[in-house]
């Protein structure tokens, strides 16, 4: 009889499971042949299958949803697995449909394909907002019993990893740029809005985004109104906040968490935030307790809220001081705390049945 579960983790939250727990990397080293690895690497597809296949040999696996392969390896198991409920999905938010096609078909995808493999194989999903637990019961038709609200920390009292990539001295100058607004992002950020808003204003203004919004960003940066930088590292990322006075959190509604990893980084580098209060942040910012929310898509009242912090020094070191207060409680050990108990709990309340949770 078996007194421990054994789990295969994926994703940076392996390194901090407590248990019986295999890293999916250790785990793929010692059992597979380096040109699969390397093709692991380069395919999505190849990722998901070896992670099927490795998946038969354990009680549970723990992983994220955006993880590389991992859509792909969620569909193997629902077809494939006679005991299919294997899996534990941590940070689960709704994929976004891009193309014209993606969006039309999305609603039957979601609820027959994707929602029906969710079913099918997954035990827990670990949600970052309360709200997002009816639209995906709704939308995936998965029971609500099988999912759960663990709100993501405010206050990094430790880093989550330590593999966070650096900027190269040697290839990076920093721009200079000094008393400016800021505005960043790789997924959900309302560009058109806050160009209008800078198109109306004096201040300078810093855009950061990636290379796959880069050609619209350059499109709304008329007159070069703006600095934009794109694909640049978390490090110089960190750099230019801490250097802003003021941060623009300005994103698109979605009906999904969002804004979450922004809203703190800014706050713990000691700047004053103005956001957009869309339901995704919902639980993380607090209008004049540790941001100042303005409605969606409201360039007026964008401007207004950015126009008062950039023109007095002490409202915007009062919402800092707050906010940072605010945060103290909302730590990464306690998130993890959380995190731990939520997957053993999990893995025990199965026993011998296969359960997937995905972080």
């Amino acid at each position: 009889m078996r007194t421990e579960k054994k789990i295969l983790a994926d994703s940076w939250y392996a390194e901090h499971l407590e248990g019986n727990v295999i890293k999916v990397d250790s785990y793929f080293k010692e059992n597979y042949h380096s040109h699969l690895l390397s093709l692991s690497k380069r395919f999505n597809f190849v990722r998901g299958f070896l992670l099927f296949l490795a998946s038969g040999k354990f009680d549970s696996i723990v992983t994220t949803r955006g993880g590389k392969g991992i859509t792909f390896f969620i569909f193997l198991r629902a077809i494939f697995s006679s005991k299919r409920k294997k899996i534990i999905l941590l940070e689960f938010f709704r994929p976004t449909p891009l193309s014209k096609l993606y969006k039309i078909i999305w609603p039957f995808w979601a609820k027959y394909i994707y929602g029906a493999s969710l079913r099918r194989s997954v035990t827990k999903i670990h949600v970052l907002t309360d709200g997002e637990i009816e639209k995906y019961k709704d939308l995936f038709g998965v029971p609500k019993e099988r999912f759960c609200f663990i709100p993501w920390p405010l206050h990094f009292d430790e880093q989550k990893s330590s593999d966070s990539p650096k900027s190269n001295d040697n290839d990076s100058k920093q721009v200079k740029i000094s008393n400016y607004v800021m505005a960043s992002g790789r997924a959900n950020v309302d560009w058109e809005t806050i160009f209008e808003v800078a198109e109306k204003s004096d201040w300078p203004f810093l855009a950061v985004c990636n290379s796959l919004n880069l050609e619209r960003v350059n499109k709304l940066n008329k007159n070069n109104r703006a600095i934009v930088l794109h694909d640049i590292s978390l490090e110089e990322h960190g750099k230019y906040v801490k250097g802003a006075t003021v941060y623009a959190l300005c994103l698109s509604e979605t009906n999904t968490g969002v804004g979450h990893i922004r809203l703190m980084n800014t706050i713990e580098h000691g700047v004053p935030v103005v956001a957009s209060d869309v339901t995704g942040l919902e639980g993380y910012a607090v209008d004049g307790i540790n941001s100042v929310l303005v409605p969606p898509g409201d360039v007026t009242a964008f401007k207004k809220a950015i126009d008062i912090l950039m023109n007095n020094a002490e409202l915007r070191n009062q919402l800092v001081i707050s906010a940072r207060s605010f945060q103290q409680d909302r730590t990464f050990t306690n998130y993890l705390t959380e995190i731990k108990k939520y997957v053993n709990e999990t893995v025990s309340a199965y026993n011998a049945k296969e359960s997937i949770i995905m972080a």
